[in-house]
């Protein structure tokens, strides 16, 4: 038979042994979030790189089309 003090120390560490578990579970739920915003924030820098290299190419273009026009335009 389980003494008073015995019980107690056993839903001590029970307690302990829960919190514990707990303070695991939200370090590991925190650790998963900052993972989800880091690639999160990895995508959308992605992104914002491939639109600016987007946006590069088309003025490029069209900067090369309109100095071809003008050279057409002086050979007239």
């Amino acid at each position: 038979m389980e003494t008073d003090r015995e019980s107690a120390e056993r839903y001590e560490r029970e307690r302990k042994e829960e919190h514990e578990r707990h303070e695991r579970e939200r370090m590991e739920e925190r650790e998963e979030a900052d993972r989800q915003r880091m690639e999160e924030r990895e995508e959308a820098d992605r992104q914002r790189m491939e639109e600016r290299e987007r946006r590069d190419r088309k003025r490029k273009e069209e900067r090369e089309r309109a100095d071809r026009e003008r050279k057409e335009e002086r050979l007239h």
